[in-house]
């Protein structure tokens, strides 16, 4: 694998020699980086299931102030961390081990805050519960629609998964959009802005709904 673009464009990236690490392809990649081409630049941005790091290296690459990486592999961050020196990012790099989830809800009571989240979690595996079990990507997307300050206002939230979310009920985040690259579907959300979320409500209230 490479870095398809940005000042480490051509640069050669290593990836876990585990079947369960399943790479975005670099079609994925292109389209997920031209939809968020004018926000990147000095955004903090959040790589779950990072797997080689390729999503969140291709960020720092494109102008990324600061990437944090999360994996539950020992051998991914490994990997990981050997890119990063490679590519010489450390400095604007952060490395998590441990439950993608637990991570996000450290990350949630330190009130860490993303301008842009990709998520690319393995696709038949799910979380289990008392009641049901749903999809690690529905799980996350109800986290950070529950814990808003997660992703900042207007800011972006990227599932690569083969599932469709178009009916998601959430509140505090708004379906962009779905697109198919080969298996797996790369769905777009957007973190509503206060204010528009306010004056929304406002209307419904003159309109008689409240």
């Amino acid at each position: 694998m490479y870095i398809i673009g940005g000042s480490k464009k051509n640069h050669r990236i290593a990836a876990p020699k585990s079947m369960e690490t399943r790479p975005t392809s670099s079609r994925l990649r292109e389209a997920l980086f031209n939809i968020c081409q004018h926000k990147i630049e000095d955004s903090n941005f959040l790589d779950l299931f990072a797997g080689s790091g390729a999503i969140g290296l291709e960020a720092l690459s494109r102008g990324a102030s600061f990437c944090t990486f999360v994996d539950n592999s020992k051998e991914s961050v490994n990997v990981i961390r050997k890119n990063v020196e490679n590519l010489g990012f450390e400095k604007s790099s952060f490395i998590a081990l441990g439950d993608v989830i637990t991570i996000l809800k450290s990350l949630e009571r330190k009130k860490t805050t993303f301008d842009i989240i990709y998520v690319d979690p393995p696709y038949e595996k799910k979380e289990h519960s008392e009641e049901n079990a749903i999809s690690y990507s529905e799980k996350i997307i109800r986290e950070i629609d529950a814990h808003p300050f997660l992703l900042k206002e207007n800011g972006f939230l990227f599932i690569e998964d083969i599932a469709d979310f178009s009916q998601l009920q959430v509140a505090n985040l708004s379906l962009i959009s779905s697109r198919k690259a080969g298996k797996a579907t790369l769905t777009q959300f957007k973190r509503q802005s206060f204010f528009l979320k306010k004056a929304a409500t406002v209307a419904l209230g003159e309109c008689g709904f409240f």
